[in-house]
């Protein structure tokens, strides 16, 4: 396994770029000039101007640091999500329909044909709402879902894709869904803060708070519909490569 490089792509692209966004968001909320970010570490850091070697490691690191925190709150918040039994099967269902079974049976997968195959956003909408249930168990005493045999199945396989070194590039493709859930939960920050200065009164324009409020809805909407669809294309990719390649 290549650490160096698959730790340089996922973290920089699922930890760095949220963590800073939040950074320049909470710049931004407290009318923060470039100068004055971390002058309270003894150090100033000047994003617009050319910065010296600290300075860069100090801001990627106070980015990093942040979102390992905003990519952990993650993990609960979306743990109906990733490996969804649902969306496995749904993207099992369309290989099948589109290739047939050539391989797979070898691993034991046998499907009824007449299985509904989801569109993006009904399969959208039906994963919400397993993310909610998902969430709300994380404060009940139920004990943690077990894995399905198709869950199981597919698991297996794509470590096995992997062993032979047939992932491809799912991993980029995994490094982009963890971009884009790691980018939601600022986004609603963001959303609950122009409500809430609505509610006491500080908009001011009272427009440009509104559009800027209503255009990031729209991006968190556009964004978890793409994150569906990544996260769907990896599992496309995982039982597309199980059909046609003896492992």
């Amino acid at each position: 396994m290549d650490f160096s490089s698959r730790f340089s792509l996922y973290d920089v692209v699922a930890m760095i770029i949220p963590g800073g966004l939040i950074i320049a968001f909470i710049a931004w909320v407290h009318n923060l000039n470039c100068e004055s970010i971390v002058r309270c570490c003894g150090n100033t850091i000047i994003i617009f101007e050319s910065w010296n070697f600290i300075q860069s490691i100090i801001f990627l690191s106070a980015a990093y640091i942040i979102g390992l925190v905003n990519n952990w709150i993650n993990d609960g918040v979306f743990i109906g999500f990733r490996n969804n039994d649902l969306a496995i099967k749904n993207e099992l269902n369309k290989i099948i329909a589109l290739h047939g079974n050539k391989k797979l049976y070898k691993s034991g997968i046998i499907l009824d044909q007449s299985d509904e195959i989801f569109k993006l956003l009904p399969l959208s909408y039906r994963i919400l709402k397993l993310i909610i249930e998902g969430w709300r168990n994380i404060f009940s005493n139920s004990n943690v879902k077990e894995l399905s045999d198709l869950g199981i199945v597919y698991y297996f396989s794509y470590y096995k894709l992997s062993r032979n070194h047939l992932i491809g590039g799912i991993p980029i493709i995994e490094a982009q869904v963890a971009l884009l859930r790691n980018l939601i939960l600022p986004l609603i920050i963001v959303v609950s803060y122009f409500i809430i200065r609505a509610i006491i009164g500080l908009n001011n324009p009272p427009y440009v708070d509104k559009i800027t409020m209503s255009v990031t809805l729209f991006l968190i909407i556009i964004t978890y519909i793409v994150m569906v669809q990544r996260q769907n294309k990896v599992y496309n990719l995982v039982w597309e490569a199980l059909n046609y390649n003896d492992i």
